[in-house]
């Protein structure tokens, strides 16, 4: 290249490395890696000619010359500010090309239009150009020597060369661009069909892509080739290269298939085509005609969603997909089309109904075209294309369905991932059919206890607002609650959190931690009864401190009516949550810089209460003359909240003897490093019978003994079971207050040794307490003893 002038020595900055393909003759050709250099080129969108549509251009042609030119890239000279940027390093040194080099991303489009600009006078009048193969057609001998003298005129202007050994001349029969080609019209290329049958099984998706990219070059002389090929464009997907009999099955039939492809005529543009289609349960086929005489072939095998349609509607989409697939032979040209689907012969006048009707109506609207009834006895091709057997779906079985063969079915269905009614009913469709199916699918569905267990609710969040009653006079009724997890202050870590219902004033009284039930009852003596004496209610959650013996008693002997939250349910004490929030932002703000200062003065008492418009010391000590007016604000702040939250809201009630699921959130599992679980952890156990209802909207489950759980659950965690009959109850371990699992590892199962890091580990199954064999986890040895010091495996 160097002494021929093509390459020189370069000093440019630039530098691509090279690599060597070989030719089909035996000679090697050097390319010149361009990656980096085309990542940061311009691209040039000059377009390249379709093959097929080059070839429609040969109707009627008898005399064909075919010619290829002499490396033709090297033809064209790089314009002189380009040409450092060509440069390639070897063993030998640095050099740079002065003309085109093969590599080059804008290359194959620059090349395409200086040979378009060449010959644009004659193209596709009798000269077709792809690249540098130059075919020259003609329908009479005379005619067809005028044509050569008049392309090798032009080439000899240009200073273009072709090679003589790849030129063929005056031929009856030629071999271009992978096809064979004659005036009876055009078939692949016996040698690429050659090596497609005697292709080895892929053994890599990039065998199989390459096998797949192979025959997809001549998809339009084989029937039914979308649904041939759909067991191997499966394996293409990310991770699902798994080679099985179904895709060596697809394999072979592809092969068969290739091994004989038929010969397709070629289009002839001054007389009428011809659509016939038709469509099946499996897919759609069509078949482009003239003269009774195919062009090309089409199908598609359709998907779950398609098939579900009306035979009306995919009959309807057969046409619509053949006519746009074919639009460029059909568009402003009459055409018939030909269908076995009678009704389709007045589709223009028919009243349309579904909006996706109206959008392929609309697509047909530009074409002129007649629609013809042809029974399907008649309809041979297209019909065959339709009807094509998916891979491993020709035989069945007639069988008679039972009730218990029903609930092997179903149960085997579910395996797939406990899809919904629809997906279900489409999947066992496919493969069995039963009187009332539908309705049968849904009931099973509806009652799946793994869907009721496992699924989130998405009804509107149940049970109505239920507002606490309003007080008669401050301090009768009062809310009280802990704030834990602050840094320690003063030695103190937890605030108690004392609320009246009707002023809304607020006492906080720091505590140190740990605390018992006499020291908090000491406080309230202290600061709640020295100041307001004694209320006659008091609300507060399930904290151990309130439900111990020593506080339940205390009050009960001072006539003070104790109610506790619902469990799961903070928001029963909503008035006292919204406080704690207050005083957690004050804080924030305050304290963010000295966060163990939190202690210091502070006084909430002298925030504005949204209620009543007054500040809740004026409230206190201008007794008669506000009660009246906080009463009044309070009835309507009431009514507005309610108004609004029960827009969001759905009534839910249940009956004494109902079995419900529980909702238990939150539900964590932080005993060991392995069990942090609660992404994939049912959302709701049992079911468990409801015992009784506990005011409007809080009702008692039957709850087993060992269950640590307080038993009176708000509606908003309960949901309903579907279904008859309760084959196993699912019962939580305990739960903390703090939400966490209360396991304890009751046995070991079995042993292993593994690789922990770089050393090797035991591993140990667990089976954890309250719960079953099967759930048993593996765990490390070394873990469980540092987590349970007193378990000896």
């Amino acid at each position: 290249m160097l002494a021929c002038g093509i390459i020189r020595s370069s000093s440019s900055p630039f530098s691509s490395p090279i690599v060597l393909v070989k030719k089909k003759d035996g000679s090697w050709r050097m390319c010149v890696d361009y990656r980096q250099l085309n990542n940061a080129t311009i691209k040039n969108k000059f377009p390249i000619p379709l093959i097929e549509e080059l070839l429609d251009e040969l109707f009627g042609a008898r005399f064909f010359t075919k010619l290829d030119l002499r490396s033709g890239y090297h033809q064209v000279r790089m314009k002189a500010e380009d040409v450092e940027k060509t440069a390639f390093r070897t063993h030998d040194g640095h050099y740079e090309f002065l003309v085109m080099s093969f590599g080059l991303t804008n290359a194959p489009s620059t090349f395409q239009s200086l040979m378009n600009d060449i010959f644009r006078p004659f193209l596709r009048k009798f000269i077709l150009v792809f690249f540098d193969d130059i075919l020259i057609y003609s329908c009479g001998w005379e005619e067809h020597l005028q044509h050569l003298r008049m392309v090798f005129e032009l080439l000899r202007q240009h200073t273009l060369k072709a090679k003589r050994s790849k030129c063929t001349f005056a031929q009856q029969q030629i071999d271009y661009l992978g096809h064979v080609i004659n005036i009876e019209g055009v078939q692949a290329d016996p040698q690429k069909i050659s090596a497609i049958v005697s292709w080895p099984l892929p053994q890599t998706v990039k065998e199989l892509r390459g096998f797949l990219g192979l025959t997809g070059y001549y998809r339009r002389f084989i029937q039914d080739y979308g649904k041939i090929t759909k067991p191997l464009t499966e394996l293409l997907k990310k991770n699902q290269f798994q080679w099985h009999d179904a895709t060596t099955q697809a394999f072979k039939n592809l092969q068969e298939a290739m091994s004989s492809p038929p010969v397709l005529a070629l289009p002839d543009f001054t007389q009428e085509f011809v659509v016939e289609t038709d469509a099946s349960g499996n897919g759609i086929g069509a078949v482009l005609m003239q003269h009774k005489r195919p062009l090309a072939f089409f199908s598609k095998a359709l998907g779950p969603k398609h098939q579900a349609l009306s035979v009306y509607v995919r009959e309807m989409l057969a046409i619509v997909t053949a006519v746009l697939r074919w639009r460029a032979y059909l568009v402003g040209r009459h055409f018939t089309i030909k269908t076995n689907h009678q009704s389709l012969k007045y589709i223009i006048e028919q009243r349309v109904h579904t909006p996706l009707q109206q959008k392929w109506i609309a697509k047909l609207m530009r074409f002129d075209y007649e629609v013809q009834y042809k029974k399907g006895c008649d309809n041979i091709v297209a019909d065959a294309l339709s009807r094509r057997p998916l891979e491993g779906g020709s035989n069945y079985t007639l069988v008679t369905v039972t009730s218990s063969l029903l609930r092997d079915i179903q149960q085997s269905c579910s395996q797939g991932g406990h899809s919904g009614v629809d997906v279900t009913y489409r999947r066992l469709k496919q493969v069995v059919y039963w009187q009332h199916m539908f309705r049968d699918v849904a009931q099973y569905v509806a009652s799946c206890d793994i869907c009721q267990r496992h699924k989130s609710d998405n009804a509107p969040y149940p049970g109505l607002l239920q507002p606490l009653p309003i007080s008669h006079r401050i301090w009768t009724d009062i809310s009280m609650d802990f704030i834990e997890g602050l840094p320690p202050s003063h030695g103190k870590k937890v605030i108690l959190v004392v609320v009246d219902h009707l002023s809304k004033y607020a006492h906080f009284i720091a505590v140190a931690h740990p605390y018992i039930a006499i020291s908090i009852a000491q406080l309230f003596m202290d600061q709640i009864y020295r100041l307001h004496g004694l209320p006659q209610t008091i609300v507060s959650d399930r904290d151990p401190t309130f439900l111990s013996s020593f506080w339940q008693e205390l009050f009960r002997l001072q006539h003070v009516q104790l109610n506790m939250s619902a469990a799961y349910h903070p928001q029963s004490d909503g008035q006292t949550e919204v406080v704690n929030r207050c005083l957690e932002n004050y804080l924030r703000c305050m304290a963010s810089d000295h966060p163990k200062e939190w202690t210091s003065p502070y006084s909430y008492s002298l925030l504005t209460g949204s209620y009543n418009g007054r500040t809740v010391d004026r409230s206190l000590h201008a007794r008669e003359k506000v009660i009246h007016s906080l009463r009044h604000n309070l009835t309507k702040a009431q009514h507005r909240m309610k108004q609004l939250a029960d827009k969001h809201r759905s009534e839910r009630e249940f009956s004494v003897g109902d079995w419900v699921y529980v909702k238990l959130q939150p539900y964590r599992q932080h005993l060991l490093r392995t069990h942090h679980c609660q992404k994939l952890s049912p959302h709701y156990f049992g079911p468990f019978q409801v015992l009784a209802r506990m005011g409007a909207v809080a009702y008692k489950l039957a709850l087993p003994s060992h269950v640590h759980i307080h038993n009176t659950f708000h509606v908003s965690v309960l949901k309903k079971k579907m279904g008859t009959g309760v084959t196993h109850t699912h019962i939580p371990a305990g739960v903390s207050r703090q939400g966490q699992l209360l396991l304890e590892p009751i046995a070991i199962l079995d042993r292993r040794l593994v690789k922990r890091g770089r050393v090797a580990a035991t591993q140990v199954l667990v089976q954890w307490s309250n719960s079953f064999p099967e759930d048993a986890t593996w765990e490390y040895l070394q873990d469980l003893k540092l987590q349970f010091p007193n378990f000896s495996p």
